[in-house]
């Protein structure tokens, strides 16, 4: 839980920073944006498995293909 936190508040701090070196262009806002709520999404574990486990239902009626099973809670 804590390393969670810590990685998201450092990838939001990395997505601050990079705003402040470019020059605020017609796109750049949204672009940062995005780029803090993707990023943080991509250390949220717990979000990972939820969506992992929505994946491999919704591709069940697909035997070709295989997502694994989440382990824990």
């Amino acid at each position: 839980m804590i390393a969670r936190a810590t990685g998201k508040k450092c990838l939001v701090w990395c997505c601050n920073t990079l705003f402040y070196w470019f020059v605020s262009d017609f796109f750049i806002d949204n672009f940062i944006e995005v780029a803090k709520r993707e990023l943080a999404w991509e250390v949220d574990y717990v979000r990972e498995s939820e969506c992992t486990k929505k994946f491999k239902t919704l591709l069940e009626p697909y035997p070709i293909y295989y997502v694994p099973r989440v382990i824990g809670k």
